[in-house]
């Protein structure tokens, strides 16, 4: 088994919760690291501390003092290579379409969000969240894209890839297949310029 660390961008609502459950359970508590924001209780508190409004030093800092084997969050790849070699990330991605109405009723259920579907594709924070967490990237050289339609797959492949012995677990899983409207689909398929 390959020693060097992995980290993990966790997209949101790309299955990312099942995969990082799965490498709790593989990996040693104190070897994992997650960074879900200052305000999350996912985040690590050692991070949770850290002033990261100016640049990424601290955080490149204090992962260089940290023992780490798996880093997890909602953490996008470039600040994540500032620390990790590419070829050692991974991340899931999620039918575009799937992923934004899974994101809203997440928002619904755990922040209380009460505008409409169509007000939360609008808003500038949650278009293209799958691009904005990999771009820059060259996803040719990342470790692994996995798909969440393909959880099972991705992670055999993974395990092969990394040389770990990850197990399937669903954690926040939907299996109910629903149709959409398909002004809400063109809605949310419409192409927007990823901002920088």
């Amino acid at each position: 088994m390959n020693k060097e660390p992995i980290s993990f961008i966790h997209i949101p609502k790309t299955a990312g919760t099942s995969f990082r459950r799965a490498a709790e359970k593989y990996f040693p508590e104190k070897s994992i690291i997650r960074n879900y924001g200052p305000k999350s209780p996912e985040t690590q508190e050692g991070i949770r501390q850290l002033d990261l409004s100016k640049d990424q030093y601290p955080l490149v800092s204090f992962m260089k003092s940290s023992e780490w084997r798996f880093y997890c969050g909602h953490v996008n790849f470039n600040e994540t290579c500032a620390f990790s070699s590419v070829n050692r990330m991974v991340a899931f991605v999620r039918d575009p379409v799937e992923q934004v109405i899974s994101h809203y009723s997440h928002f619904k259920r755990w922040y209380g969000f009460e505008k409409s579907i169509e007000d939360f594709v609008q808003m500038r924070s949650t278009q293209n969240l799958q691009s904005k967490y990999l771009s820059s990237a060259d996803i040719r050289m990342l470790g692994l894209i996995g798909v969440t339609e393909k959880f099972d797959e991705s992670l055999e492949m993974f395990n092969s890839v990394f040389g770990c012995q990850f197990e399937p677990m669903r954690q926040n899983a939907n299996d109910m297949k629903k149709e959409y409207d398909k002004d809400l689909k063109a809605l949310i398929s419409e192409p927007r310029t990823v901002p920088p």
